[in-house]
């Protein structure tokens, strides 16, 4: 039974009596089945003290398996996770929570084919921490958060959709030039239409 993986992944008793075995020397432990009711007083002792016991009140009892432990801890920790990701939303963070109420199990970018600078600017524009003018304004980098081509706060926004400093790059692209919502884009995940915003943010060189 302890060589059997299946029987020590789902049964913490047998994985307890494995780790033992492991952790004792070689040929310190012997197991060996020993017949019963056969007039050994040892084994009649035993079998005895074994009935005692079972006819006694049971003080405790689990009937999960070390799996089942294992998958319902899983689950309560990701209920609390859940539960902790809306409620600090509310107050920090109402950006992102915008793009992805639900915690994922994943990293948003796990089935799109973007290479990690890609990812790295788009993280930063889904956590609203893209490195804009008025975002460092707020962390005391600058002195005001006006964009230096057109005199109106500088955030996100601005860069893709409204500088006029970029009119001409903004042509090339479909996603930027029709306006549509970053918001919707970061929610839609397609993948041509996030490479048109990384692409137009390293062609402008965009503080980002």
């Amino acid at each position: 039974m302890l060589l059997n993986e299946d029987i020590i992944a789902n049964n913490y008793i047998a994985w307890e009596i494995y780790k033992e075995l492991q952790g004792t020397r070689e040929n310190t432990i012997k197991i060996q089945w020993i017949p019963s009711h056969v007039g050994i007083r040892g084994n009649e002792v035993a079998d005895q003290a074994a009935k005692q016991k079972s006819r006694e009140k049971q003080t405790f009892f689990n009937g999960l398996t070390m799996a089942d432990a294992l998958r319902l801890s899983n689950l309560d920790v990701w209920a609390d996770w859940s539960r902790r990701y809306k409620e600090k939303s509310k107050t920090k963070g109402c950006w992102h929570f915008n793009l992805m109420e639900t915690p994922g199990r994943k990293i948003w970018s796990h089935e799109l084919q973007l290479n990690p600078d890609e990812v790295k600017t788009l993280n930063r524009i889904r956590s609203g921490h893209a490195l804009t003018k008025s975002k460092r304004a707020t962390w005391g980098w600058e002195i005001d958060d006006q964009c230096d081509w057109c005199e109106v706060k500088e955030d996100i926004k601005h860069i893709l959709y409204d500088c006029p400093k970029f009119n001409i790059e903004r042509n090339k692209y479909p996603i930027l030039e029709y306006m549509k919502p970053i918001e919707q884009v970061l929610i839609e995940l397609c993948e041509e239409e996030l490479k048109q915003i990384t692409r137009f943010i390293k062609e402008t060189k965009s503080q980002i």
